[in-house]
């Protein structure tokens, strides 16, 4: 088909909603528990935490609700309890636990998570409440609640959910794709339908030959927008929306948060949309910075760092960057600055026997560049006000992927490329393959002797190259 949507969907014109009488709708639902109500901002502040919840909002006037720790706290009506007990679930998901009340409090919301974060239900059991209170439907009024998705398969998956959910709340959802029958989908289009699951472009194409109309829909969800847009459904979903009513209530999910998602929500959430994230970005700091992973045995280490020191020229004081070396012990930090003393290269060490004074002192040569090399253990990138570096060598892996992630988030200053050079050994397998996906995520190059320990680190123990290409200063 032509992409100009006006070409394809001729009878769909932009309606001006100024004067028109619209159906009263209701939105807020939402009744705090008194346990939630209790709960200070630093016991708030210590759920969300815990869930890895983010949440943000630029309406300073409305609070953003508490977050809920059990079904029972979420305000949801007893057939919808009973439901998710007789489904087996025990807690709501981060998700739902942040999205609930929002939702309920009929609140605009954006939520950044990934699939299988339990979204399906953070927006279906709180639409089902909103449809619920609404004056009921007759046939051919099209429906209440709208679900926007990419694929097919997910509207199939989604619409089982619902069906699943709906108990004994009399509501019908339905479902529509393309690669079925028109006429059978607008037949079931001309019952009455509290609920449409739908891909965009099949659903334009039942609304422009007029199967249903979107008068009455007050509730409506983006699914997957990131992939939406990705897949070029932009201008249809401007069109869908442009045909409900402006103060519906708009909530929108997708695993990521470009630009053009961001547009999105800007150009159709009407009220200030509350902004739940679950798990951040926890990778985008590293995604500016080159990282370059070697495989190598224990006796080289040194002298692949004794390499790497000299070629990021970290080996002279007062070079204008500095290079920042993790190790696993204490023991270790003292052998490496020992060992590099010897080589004429001044480093100092960090880590927790050494005095507050002798940390602060070692502090301030580093900022100050009197010295340009520091090496210490994890608890270096912890509460220090240390300056990004642009070099850091993982001299001994982490054990979790999650100090990773923070060692090498202290290099790449703002707009300025970082490098990161981590040297594993055969007694790293436990890490490797977590060290894979950052790295795949992330856009880098994963070398083959890492894959090869990720698929074979219990074939025993092989030789490994101890030459690289060169190209940047972390090339080993």
């Amino acid at each position: 088909g032509t992409s100009d949507v006006s070409s394809w969907a001729a009878n769909l014109k932009d309606i001006d909603w100024n004067g028109v009488r619209l159906v009263e709708v209701d939105k807020n639902f939402y009744q705090e528990a008194p346990d939630v109500a209790r709960r200070t901002p630093d016991e708030v502040e210590a759920i969300r935490k815990s869930k890895d919840i983010e949440v943000l909002s630029e309406d300073t006037e409305a609070a953003i609700p508490k977050p809920v720790t059990s079904f029972e706290e979420a305000s949801l009506p007893d057939w919808l309890l009973l439901s998710l007990k007789k489904k087996g679930f025990t807690a709501p998901t981060p998700i739902q636990v942040q999205v609930w009340p929002c939702a309920l409090q009929g609140r605009d919301l954006i939520g950044i998570a990934e699939t299988g974060s339990g979204k399906t239900l953070a927006y279906l059991l709180p639409m089902m409440v909103h449809i619920m209170a609404q004056a009921e439907l007759k046939a051919n009024e099209g429906p209440v609640g709208v679900v926007l998705c990419p694929t097919r398969e997910l509207a199939l998956q989604i619409d089982g959910v619902a069906k699943e959910f709906i108990g004994p709340s009399g509501l019908k959802s339905t479902c529509i794709y393309g690669g079925t029958r028109v006429v059978d989908q607008g037949w079931a289009l001309k019952e009455r339908n509290d609920i449409v699951i739908a891909t965009p472009g099949r659903f334009i194409q039942l609304l422009n030959d007029n199967w249903t109309n979107l008068n009455r829909v007050t509730y409506v969800v983006l699914d997957e927008a990131d992939e939406m847009l990705s897949q070029g459904f932009g201008e249809q979903i401007h069109l869908i929306l442009s045909q409900v009513r402006p103060d519906r209530q708009m909530l929108m999910f997708s695993a990521t948060w470009p630009e053009g998602v961001q547009k999105l929500a800007r150009q159709h959430c009407k009220e200030d949309p509350v902004l739940v994230r679950i798990g951040g970005d926890r990778l985008a700091a590293c995604r500016t910075i080159n990282q370059k992973v070697l495989v190598l045995e224990t006796e080289f280490k040194f002298q692949k760092l004794h390499e790497a020191i000299c070629r990021t020229g970290c080996n002279i004081r007062g070079n204008a960057h500095k290079c920042m070396v993790f190790c696993k012990t204490k023991a270790s930090v003292d052998d490496i600055v020992e060992k590099l003393e010897c080589k004429q290269i001044e480093a100092y060490g960090l880590h927790s026997d050494k005095t507050q004074e002798q940390r602060m002192y070692v502090l301030d040569q580093f900022k100050n560049g009197e010295v340009s090399c520091l090496i210490g253990t994890d608890c270096m990138g912890r509460g220090h006000d240390i300056p990004r570096v642009k070099y850091v060598i993982n001299y001994d892996a982490p054990d979790q992927i999650e100090h990773y992630v923070h060692r090498i988030g202290r290099t790449g200053r703002a707009g300025e490329q970082g490098f990161a050079v981590t040297f594993l050994t055969e007694q790293d397998h436990q890490i490797a393959e977590k060290l894979v996906g950052v790295l795949r995520e992330t856009v880098q190059k994963v070398p083959k002797e890492l894959d090869s320990l990720v698929n074979d680190h219990r074939s025993g123990p092989r030789s490994f190259p101890q030459e690289g290409p060169s190209g940047t200063p972390l090339d080993l």
